[in-house]
């Protein structure tokens, strides 16, 4: 009779995966402060903005938005495919509790080689800045 031992190997990810900036990927960081606003509340907002530009639904720029990975109340990392279907670009916003309210550190970072994006990460993110903001 013959034994066969299976291995199984979870990978866990955390935003500390997200692709760090360098010389060669074009990158913008934008961070706010929602002052009388908790992060479970944020978190839900954004979870629900970026799932909402699927692929049947696009960003106000054009584009879909695809969930990556998150961690409730913590980040949202998610991909935007651009209005030509030619560029990816990841984004992550990192939630942390302010006294205030709450902080969000969004980070969007180019896939593909580029030095210049005509400021389409700022866009990445400010999409989904703009579309929480109307939350009062």
């Amino acid at each position: 009779m013959k034994s066969f031992a299976l291995l199984a190997a979870v990978a866990a990810a955390s935003a500390s995966d997200f692709p760090k900036d360098d010389s060669f990927h074009a990158d913008c960081h934008v961070s706010a402060t929602f002052d009388g606003v908790s992060c479970d509340s944020l978190y839900a907002l954004i979870d629900n903005e970026i799932k909402s530009w699927g692929s049947s639904t696009t960003s106000p720029a054009g584009g879909s938005y695809s969930l990556y990975e998150e961690e409730s109340d913590v980040y949202v990392w998610s991909t935007r495919l651009t209005k030509n279907g030619q560029y990816t670009d990841d984004q992550i916003f990192e939630l942390t509790s302010t006294n205030a309210g709450c902080t969000v550190a969004g980070h969007s970072r180019s896939q593909s080689v580029s030095v210049y994006d005509y400021s389409v990460n700022f866009c990445n993110l400010w999409n989904v800045y703009n579309g929480i903001g109307n939350f009062t």
